[in-house]
């Protein structure tokens, strides 16, 4: 199973994916981060990618959204601008879940204005 994920590179949060997914040949993990990567000796196993906000990154992201995954899994749920990446560029086939942190993100959603709305509906 090949698989995208989306979050911190970081973090304790995140350490137990790491260390799965670095013992588990049947996945294939592509894990996209934005800044510091602190799981640089899990890059045997995992694929990282760092992205930013620049063009070139951009387009390396969306490149990578594009390829042919069978679960985009966006963890945190934050960011609007992955939102509408991962919805505009998945492919069609792929699953798409997010694992919502905290209540800021729900919280956001039930706002009465464009942001909120946006939330919502992803």
């Amino acid at each position: 199973m090949k698989i995208l994920m989306f979050g911190p590179a970081h973090g304790h949060n995140m350490h137990p994916f790491m260390e799965f997914f670095s013992a588990n040949d049947e996945y294939k993990l592509t894990y996209a981060y934005f800044g510091k990567n602190e799981f640089e000796r899990f890059k045997e196993k995992i694929k990282f990618i760092e992205y930013s906000k620049t063009p070139f990154s951009l387009i390396k992201l969306i490149n990578e959204i594009r390829s042919d995954y069978d679960l985009i899994w966006h963890q945190g749920g934050y960011s609007l601008y992955l939102f509408f990446l991962i919805y505009i560029y998945s492919r069609k086939n792929a699953v798409i879940t997010t694992n919502i942190w905290g209540e800021k993100v729900p919280r956001m959603s039930l706002e009465n204005n464009v942001k909120g709305r946006l939330y919502h509906f992803f």
